[in-house]
């Protein structure tokens, strides 16, 4: 069938029912759809760093694929160890982190006058070229997607794929395609996109697209991790969701469930991803790793512990929440292998937390790192996560809170904010931003600081960048 009938196929199916996902559309219309491609896209932007951006949700709709009978493969636009860059010395570090290869490139129209320089983050465009004309002509390519205002990477991305296969539909999901569904439909190029991150929908969907019968076999969820050959770490989470409603996250909007996940399904997942790949960095991708842990977290860990003759560093790079950090835990953590530490802490004002979510007091955080501690961490090792940026925040408030980890020896990490559609500072955001972040998701990029005003301006936080830099970069007395 070719692209144009499909796309009919699709707005007939639309007109009968406006919400239709693809589930419906090949309904009598059984199809052979053997093949399937899946790409993780570029990433367009002024700055991008690889804190473990594993195609980890890719690599489970493989698994799932395969389960259906269908042939799989995945180009992965992010890989820092792809063939096509053997030749680069990239910055790396112990654990599998580090810079992505980047290539400049021109910038939007809208984003002239910003005077950072714009890069294309991910593999040179003549290896996606070649390694897409090396692929046997798939029946589908779906494309997964993250930042809002990374969509003109995933529009380049899709624009090769109809170029050397101008007759596969593309099928758009991910974040971007659930925050902004109507703007990827008009914007990214994809011939179907489809929000939405429920791992029962998306399977009844892939199902459908594929006219397969869900094989409702427990190795079906496994991502298929032979896919990401090459790569030195992986990434899993223990559970789905998160339990706060913090004002500036999109968590509740990403995951229509919450909770731990089966704690052998999990440690299944990191069996499997080591000995399929030969590695010994795991990443946890969770939004709240540590709550409830002694329902998943923990007993995964025994069982790995128990089934791998090996060593394994396990790194957290998303805020691990203070409050249900305790000292069994903290234990657990430095016998386990827990390299990378990083808790939420955003700010020390108490009126910040009342007001954005009420997560943890300061209390709770000084108990966390004091745990840390006794369990035998150095403080450097702890990293603190302040967010900067808020609609109306001042830039001395962000100072203080920096003051007060740098005095305690912590080593703290600025996270920009970037306005989410969709959130409960979103209004306020539209209202106080002096770009039109309602209309162009490029202004939500965290580097332009999209809330900036009187009070905390774009110069007055380069210099506190640098001065944070600068203690940083101090040794240890």
């Amino acid at each position: 069938m070719s692209r144009l009938a499909w796309r009919s196929i699709i707005s007939d199916a639309a007109l009968v029912r406006p919400d239709a996902e693809i589930s419906c559309f090949f309904v009598g219309r059984r199809l052979n759809l053997p093949r399937a491609l899946l790409i993780q896209p570029w990433i367009h932007d002024f700055a991008a760093y690889d804190l473990w951006v594993r195609p980890v949700g890719l690599l489970r709709i493989g698994g799932y694929l395969r389960s259906l009978g269908v042939e799989v493969a995945l180009l992965d636009c992010l890989n820092p160890h792809h063939p096509g860059l053997q030749t680069e010395k990239l910055k790396r570090f112990p654990g599998d982190h580090g810079a992505f290869y980047r290539e400049e490139i021109p910038k939007p129209e809208i984003l002239q006058w910003f005077p950072r320089r714009y890069k294309r983050y991910g593999i040179p465009p003549a290896s996606l070229e070649s390694s897409l004309r090396r692929q046997p002509r798939p029946d589908f390519i779906l494309v997964s997607s993250t930042m809002t205002y990374w969509y003109s990477g995933v529009q380049e991305t899709i624009s090769y794929c109809h170029r050397i296969f101008p007759d596969v539909p593309v099928v758009l999901g991910g974040i971007y395609a659930t925050l902004l569904p109507e703007h990827a439909r008009q914007f990214s190029g994809a011939d179907l996109v489809i929000p939405g991150s429920d791992w029962t929908e998306i399977k009844k969907t892939l199902a459908g697209l594929f006219c397969a019968d869900d094989p409702e076999d427990s190795l079906s969820d496994l991502p298929a991790w032979d896919l990401a050959a090459g790569a030195r770490s992986i990434c899993v989470r223990s559970s789905e969701g998160c339990p706060f409603r913090c004002a500036y996250c999109a968590s509740h909007l990403l995951s229509s469930s919450e909770g731990p996940r089966p704690p052998q399904r999990v440690a299944q997942e990191i069996i499997t991803g080591v000995r399929a790949l030969g590695i010994e960095d795991v990443a946890f991708s969770d939004d709240a790793l540590l709550w409830r842990a002694d329902s998943c977290l923990l007993p995964a860990l025994e069982s790995v512990q128990r089934e791998l003759n090996q060593k394994l560093r396990f790194h957290c790079p998303n805020g691990l929440h203070a409050r249900y950090l305790d000292l069994d835990l903290a234990l657990a953590f430095k016998e386990h292998g827990f390299t990378t530490l990083r808790l939420g802490l955003e700010s020390i004002k108490d009126s910040f937390h009342q007001c954005t979510g009420g997560k943890l007091s300061m209390e709770d955080f000084e108990a966390a790192v004091s745990f840390l501690v006794r369990a035998g961490y150095a403080p450097r090792e702890i990293g603190v996560y302040v967010l900067a940026g808020l609609p109306g925040q001042s830039l001395q408030e962000v100072e203080q809170s920096l003051s007060y980890l740098l005095e305690r020896g912590l080593r703290p990490h600025l996270a920009e904010y970037s306005p989410i559609p969709g959130t409960q500072l979103w209004e306020e955001a539209v209202t106080k931003s002096p770009f039109p972040i309602s209309q162009e998701p490029l202004f939500h990029n965290n580097t332009l600081l999209p809330c900036r005003w009187e009070g905390f301006s774009y110069d007055g936080f380069l210099r506190l960048k640098a001065k944070l830099n600068r203690e940083l970069q101090k040794k240890p007395s």
